[in-house]
């Protein structure tokens, strides 16, 4: 979610949803991948200093309607791409989305300090660990099936 940082009367900073309040003059406006990486960034970095744990992120793989069906019946072998986007899961792999919980552990191939937005997961995810989301309908002529 894109970030609108502003100074309050006091002059603190202040961090507040976009989408909710009006610009201003002075405003430092962050968008969504750039509020990605930083949540991205201190979790790295409060996890190494042990200030937190956490369980892990999100991410989202689209595809096609015959691969879906397999991945329903086997889950997903190592090697898939993934991206912290739903929709550009949507875009990119297809309307069948699945989603599951990651941690840096289980993902190759991504340095999100570079600005990367697909990675690899370097382990199979069971059926049980992942959240089957149905297709959504998007018009496209000669592939609504798919």
């Amino acid at each position: 979610m894109a970030i609108r940082l502003r100074k309050d009367a006091t002059g603190k900073w202040v961090a507040l949803c976009a989408a909710d309040w009006e610009p201003r003059p002075n405003d430092v406006y962050l968008t969504d991948g750039m509020h990605t990486a930083l949540t991205e960034k201190f979790t790295r970095d409060f996890e190494k200093e042990g200030i937190i744990r956490l369980q892990g992120f999100r991410a989202y793989h689209g595809t096609d309607k015959a691969t879906a069906q397999i991945i329903l019946k086997e889950g997903i072998k190592s090697g898939c791409f993934w991206t912290q986007y739903r929709e550009t899961a949507l875009r990119m792999g297809g309307k069948h989305i699945f989603a599951a919980v990651f941690n840096h552990q289980k993902i190759t191939n991504w340095n999100p300090d570079s600005g990367d937005w697909q990675f690899i997961n370097s382990e199979p995810i069971p059926i049980a660990d992942l959240k089957y989301e149905p297709p959504v309908f998007i018009y496209n002529k000669g592939r609504d099936d798919e």
